[in-house]
């Protein structure tokens, strides 16, 4: 007979492996096949946590596995808490332990849930737009993935403020992200 989980027992199990990579990994296989009722409070402690997290209580590698693992199990709710941290530059001086700052990881994890759930706002529009103008390579390849993905219709206008894009190059990031290439998202 299978017990019975309570979200805060959830919570609780997510808090005690955050930071580490090979549980991350686990969470992520466990998700893939449990009962949908368990995949829902892994969900939800994810969304809860990752909210919980931005005002600076978890460190980069919690809040970096946090946002990895929103975007790996589709969790979608958590779009709005991303953007939040996308839209801090403070979370640039936050480097998980893979080097990569809890920003980046957000806007990579914003990106694929972008796909799967898309939101079209004149606020995230301006967002990605800053992004995209601004200095960061990295920022800028993103940005345009998701502008592209959301609003295909303005993709050629959007990739010439990229030049260092190829087509090809954003071509494959549509699909790897999960918009539909030269369609955005139906």
């Amino acid at each position: 007979m299978d017990l019975p989980l309570t979200q805060a027992t959830v919570t609780q199990l997510m808090k005690l492996t955050l930071g580490d990579g090979h549980e991350t990994g686990h969470i992520i296989d466990v998700f893939a096949h449990a009962e949908p009722a368990y995949r829902r409070q892994l969900a939800q402690a994810v969304i809860d946590l990752l909210k919980d997290y931005t005002d600076l209580k978890g460190n980069a590698d919690e809040i970096a596995a946090l946002c990895y693992l929103s975007a790996s199990i589709g969790a979608t709710q958590a779009i709005p808490t991303l953007i939040q941290i996308v839209e801090e530059s403070k979370y640039d001086g936050l480097v998980a332990w893979t080097g990569e700052s809890v920003r980046s990881r957000a806007l990579r994890a914003l990106v694929g849930l972008l796909s799967v759930e898309p939101v079209r706002t004149p606020e995230l529009r301006e967002l990605l737009m800053g992004l995209l103008w601004g200095t960061c390579k990295a920022y800028r390849h993103l940005a345009l993935t998701a502008l592209a993905g959301l609003w295909p219709e303005e993709r050629a206008e959007f990739a010439r403020q990229v030049p260092e894009v190829s087509e090809e190059r954003l071509r494959l990031s549509l699909e790897l992200a999960g918009f539909e290439p030269g369609m955005g998202v139906m």
